[in-house]
Order: structure tokens, then C-alpha cells, then sequence
């Protein structure tokens, strides 16, 4: 709204900047509309200069990023199922969208990938230990903790205090969901160990958290017993056809009122 108001504006961070991949996509955005802010940087915090009275134009084409975020689901899904290839479409490697690290990060553990110019297709490949600093992907934490219960070995996600300002605690509530399937975590203030082995099932309460909803779901694949997702109506926040896609590649789900 700032390149739009009558008057110059000025945002100064207190703070370091943490995400800032989301703040990326913003200016990225504005700037495609023509919008000017610039940056400067005082130390280590940022301040964003904004004049007012800007005049925005409008593209006649533009192209949108396909949303890595909850793509992540879906590739993990290749990463952990043997024999199992998943194809994902419509992704721009390219794009300044923080949570593409997914991609590197599958890679580095053992996983599969490939890459067209339309597609990406990931397959489980080994399992192997990471060590992942959390802080500018913290949306990935909930399905890669997941990749990593079903490893082999210790992975560790640190610098992730940010977590437990999300939809839910999103470290208290990921390692509740990991217990629940059967999995092993130790969580700590800002950082969870997560030790590989095999999910049994159970019930998760997703805690209103559409990425806690998702990642249960795409645990249930590896699980040797049910899977029970209480609050499963939180995935509309974000992806309300996830379920609809869940089932077309195969998975088995049923809705209980």
C-alpha cells in the first residue's frame, strides 16, 4: 500500500530479518508493477525506503510462480517411498521463493531428482543424515522432519525458534505429530533431533496447522497402520484440494464426521 500513499514512508527493522525469502517475493512482485523501495542496511538491519504518490502499471501477461511450499509435500513423497516416482509440475527453479531449497535438500540426503523444462521427478533413493538451518525455509520443517523420521540415522533442525510463532508451535506440535506416528524426536528451544527408523500410525491433532495436516497425511504412505488427522479441515488455508490430489496419485483417505 506504501508506494501508494500520498506521502514518503519508511519501514526500519528492529530486528534481524528472519523468512526473508517472503519479503523478497513482495518486492519482487511490486517492482514487476513498477514500484520502486530501496534498501539500505544499517548494522545488519534493514530499512526500506518507500516514496509515495507512485503511478503502478499493469502487465498484460504475467507469469505466477507454482508454490514450492506445498509442492514440498509432494516431492517428499517421491523422496520416501521406494519404487515410487512422483512428478511435479508447473515449478520454476529459477524462482526467488525461499522454500525451492527443498529440492537441494532432498538431493543432499540421497533422493532422486531429475528436471525438464516443465517438471520436476523425485524418487526416494537412499535416506541419508542432514543438518538443516531452518531459519529463512521454516515452512519446510513439518514434512522434512517427516523425511527424516523415516531415514536412517540423526538429522537436526536448528535456528528454528521462528517455529513457535507459526499457526502452531510448530516445533512442539511437529515433534507431537512425529511421537504420536511413532517416531523419535528430542526438541529443544530452538532446534529438534529427529532420529530415522519407522513410522507405526496413530492420531495426530494437527492444531488448526494446514502443514501439520499435510505432512501427517504423506507420513501415513510410509506408516504400517492407520493414520487418524484430527483438525484435517485446516489443510484449506492453504491447499483445499490437497486431499482431492492425495487420492488421484492413489493415496487411500476417508473423510469421518
Amino acid at each position: 500500500a506504501l508506494p501508494l500513499c500520498d506521502s514518503d514512508s519508511e519501514i526500519r527493522l528492529t530486528t534481524p530479518l528472519q523468512s526473508a525469502a517472503y519479503v523478497d517475493m513482495t518486492r519482487n512482485t511490486l517492482q514487476l508493477f513498477g514500484a520502486e523501495i530501496v534498501v539500505e542496511s544499517e548494522s545488519g538491519l534493514l530499512r526500506y525506503y518507500i516514496k509515495g504518490k507512485q503511478k503502478l502499471h499493469f502487465p498484460s501477461v504475467q507469469v505466477v510462480d507454482g508454490d514450492w511450499s506445498n509442492a514440498a509435500f509432494w516431492l517428499t513423497a517421491g523422496a520416501i517411498q521406494k519404487n515410487q516416482a512422483i512428478t511435479v509440475t508447473g515449478l520454476n527453479t529459477n524462482s526467488i521463493q525461499g522454500d525451492k531449497e527443498i529440492i537441494r535438500i532432498l538431493n543432499e540426503s540421497g533422493a532422486e531428482t531429475s528436471e525438464t523444462v516443465s517438471s520436476i521427478i523425485v524418487s526416494c533413493g537412499t535416506m541419508s543424515e542432514f543438518d538443516v538451518n531452518m531459519e529463512k525455509i521454516p515452512d519446510l520443517l513439518p514434512i522434512l522432519a517427516v523425511r527424516a523420521a523415516l531415514g536412517n540415522g540423526t538429522y537436526h533442525f536448528h535456528h528454528a525458534e521462528r517455529l513457535r510463532l507459526k499457526e502452531s508451535d510448530r516445533l512442539a506440535s511437529t515433534t507431537a505429530m512425529l511421537r504420536a506416528l511413532g517416531g523419535k524426536v528430542d526438541e529443544y528451544p530452538d532446534e529438534l533431533y529427529v532420529y530415522g527408523g519407522q513410522l507405526t500410525g496413530g492420531t495426530v491433532d494437527a492444531q488448526n496447522d494446514h502443514r501439520l495436516v499435510m505432512a501427517a497425511a504423506i507420513a501415513a504412505l510410509r506408516c504400517t497402520e492407520p493414520v487418524t488427522i484430527l483438525g484435517a479441515e485446516a489443510v484449506n488455508k492453504s491447499y483445499p484440494s490437497f486431499f482431492a490430489d492425495y487420492t488421484a496419485l492413489g493415496g487411500k483417505c476417508t473423510e469421518i464426521s
